[in-house]
């Protein structure tokens, strides 16, 4: 206890309190009632009980489980806007900052990243139908998590030091507060769009196109290969124990900064599953909710039946004794647990 006291509490203390790894933890678990909710019309279009469709169909029409699956493309395929917005906001508000601007200006700056395409459909007698532009949703998705996390301290980073540095246009104290605000902003998104603009165009002259396919070549994919893997997982689960072990909420912290990898492996999940393919990853958000943490952080609902059928006073044979110090061992065990809390 004087070791973890002394030596390792400052450490993982030290680590909790970083204002980025606070920052987006908070901000990523705003993307969770998405993904829950995502995941509940998920499941409703794509029910594995043979009939299931047909008889949806019949009794409902034939356009129903595709109308269904109209909310996957506001959950799932904007999990890396709405995080983008979250983490910068969480940001600003550590750097005591306009937090509604700084969320702004990174979703900009986030879409300023993304390749736009012209899609073009050829009609039957040869002539080319111009269809528009479109973002690809993939990098919308959690597949652009990643580009999104490092976009939105950039950005707001980039914000808080013009800010700070009074950098800003500044309009008369009559001037009410919502225009004010709009004019301070104006220097401050000029300098993050055209950053950004000299980012996309870096990318475009390249053999790799965009950011999102550099990051996911030389980040992404060997953060994928180490954190979703077995000995992955195993490191995951002793990191955030050690966190618990010293009175910090270990699975806020650290899995709140892997949900950047283990969000897009939910997001391949997905996309297999719809398209009728086999599973990819084992490992993901949903494994630990379901595998690791059941009955609490360290499946403690397991050592609390263990304790209560098992724990005996060895100095007593009396069963009512042996009933008050199972009672007292659940007591203690949850005090330990609320004062991690």
């Amino acid at each position: 206890m004087n070791f973890l006291e002394e030596k390792l509490m400052p450490v993982m203390g030290k680590i909790a309190s970083n204002k980025y790894i606070k920052s987006i933890r908070d901000g990523l678990a705003i993307v969770m009632p998405l993904i829950m909710v995502g995941s509940l019309f998920m499941i409703l279009t794509n029910v594995p009980v043979n009939g299931y469709a047909d008889f949806m169909n019949r009794v409902f029409g034939p356009n129903f489980l595709n109308w269904l699956s109209y909310p996957l493309r506001v959950t799932f395929d904007l999990v890396a806007v709405v995080a983008v917005f979250s983490i910068s906001f969480q940001i600003a508000r550590e750097n005591k900052v306009d937090t509604l601007t700084a969320g702004i200006l990174s979703v900009v700056a986030y879409l300023l990243l993304i390749p736009v395409v012209v899609v073009n459909e050829t009609l039957k007698n040869g002539n080319v139908l111009n269809l528009g532009k479109v973002l690809p949703t993939l990098n919308l998705s959690a597949s652009g998590l990643i580009v999104a996390i490092l976009t939105s301290i950039i950005v707001t980073e980039i914000f808080t030091y013009i800010y700070k540095k009074n950098w800003t246009i500044k309009m008369p104290d009559s001037v009410p507060p919502g225009v004010a605000k709009s004019f301070e902003a104006i220097i401050p998104a000029f300098i993050i769009i055209t950053i950004f603009l000299i980012i996309r165009i870096f990318f475009e002259i390249t053999s790799y196109q965009t950011i999102f396919t550099f990051i996911t070549k030389f980040v992404g994919s060997p953060l994928s290969k180490v954190g979703l893997s077995f000995g992955g997982m195993l490191a995951t689960v002793l990191s955030y124990q050690l966190f618990w072990s010293v009175g910090i909420h270990g699975t806020r912290v650290v899995l709140g900064v892997l949900d950047s990898i283990l969000l897009p492996a939910m997001n391949q999940n997905s996309i297999a599953f719809l398209a009728h393919k086999a599973i990819p990853n084992i490992v993901t958000r949903q494994f630990y909710d379901n595998f690791v943490d059941i009955g609490g952080c360290g499946s403690t609902l397991g050592l609390m039946i263990v304790i209560f059928f098992f724990t005996k006073n060895l100095n007593s044979l009396d069963p009512l004794e042996n009933l008050r110090s199972c009672h007292r061992s659940l007591i203690f065990l949850n005090q330990l647990y609320l004062d991690c809390l």
